[in-house]
């Protein structure tokens, strides 16, 4: 198994080299086939826990939102060659919510999730909302000092192989537990074929649609994303869908291929308070020297598939 790179390093590869783009590769691509191999049978994929979220339609939502100036938003991890992505986005998102509740900025070790969680395939891929699952039954270990981090390794290593560890308050004072009491849609979700054979979706591009997205995230802070990214290592800047050269994407749920953390947006209004602009804000998993410091922006009527499967943590 490829080592997850927890903290972006001095060596973190430029956009101009294969070493980003070879993260994607070990991410499933067809989605509704990895569910039908992980559940098999026939008929819609059954939604375990997660709950669909109240629709907050906010006639005039604010014009723009961005939870990392908040604090809400921990620093930009580098996923390397380890296919963790969902991973690391469901550990985000957890982060996120934990900050928002106790004011505490939270840091949990992806590799938890990478070594232990085995509905997913470590760093062969996965898909956050079966992270989030194992949140909830197993809880995920932090710590409170983002120094260490990555220290926790340490503490899995001498936990292996991940079933009934526990965390003495006593001799590991700055490390918690956190079970997630619930996770929600941000918007309307795709519903997926057991067999595979594809998933009924709304139109997320659909003014209403973004509305409800921008008015969850405002509610219940930034979630986990996942989007087509394959045209997007070699993004610096801007936001794609507005003609950037050579970075298309597809809004299709089953051409997704990445995850990331969902944590703004910048919103247009025409005279009647229609959305006639506007873009959202991810933070991806490449390094800080990737994009616009690590994020990347995305046009609301392009979307790239990011809100088909929008999913955020109470804690």
């Amino acid at each position: 198994m490829a080592r997850l790179t927890e903290e972006e390093s001095s060596r973190t590869a430029s956009p101009s080299t294969h070493t980003i783009v070879e993260g994607t590769h070990y991410i499933v691509r067809d989605i509704a086939r990895f569910f039908a191999g992980i559940f098999g049978g026939s008929g819609y994929l059954k939604d375990l826990h997660v709950n669909r979220p109240p629709e907050i339609l906010l006639r005039k939502p604010p014009k723009y939102l961005d939870w990392d100036e908040a604090g809400a938003v921990g620093p930009t991890r580098t996923q390397g060659s380890c296919g963790s992505c969902w991973a690391i986005s469901a550990v985000e998102a957890v982060e996120s919510a934990l900050f928002l509740k106790t004011g505490v900025g939270w840091r949990i070790c992806a590799k938890q999730l990478v070594f232990c969680d085995t509905m997913n395939r470590g760093c062969k891929g996965g898909w956050p909302r079966l992270a989030l699952e194992y949140a909830m039954s197993t809880g995920l270990v932090s710590s409170s000092s983002p120094s260490a981090s990555c220290q926790l390794e340490n503490f899995f290593s001498q936990h292996w192989p991940c079933k009934g560890f526990s965390v003495d308050a006593d001799s590991n004072s700055n490390l918690q537990r956190h079970k997630i009491k619930s996770i929600v849609y941000g918007s309307p979700p795709c519903r997926c074929y057991r067999s595979g054979r594809g998933c009924d979706c709304l139109d997320q591009k659909e003014e209403n649609n973004i509305r409800v997205a921008m008015a969850n995230l405002k509610e219940f802070g930034p979630g986990s994303v996942c989007f087509d990214a394959y045209d997007m290592a070699f993004y610096r800047g801007g936001v794609i869908g507005r003609g950037l050269d050579g970075i298309r994407c597809s809004n299709k749920f089953t051409d997704m291929n990445h995850c990331g953390l969902l944590t703004g947006y910048s919103a247009e209004f025409g005279e009647q308070g229609e959305i006639i602009g506007g873009y959202w804000i991810v933070q991806n998993q490449w390094g800080s020297s990737w994009g616009e410091n690590g994020n990347v922006r995305i046009d609301f009527f392009q979307n790239c598939g990011l809100t088909s499967e929008f999913l955020q943590v109470l804690v």
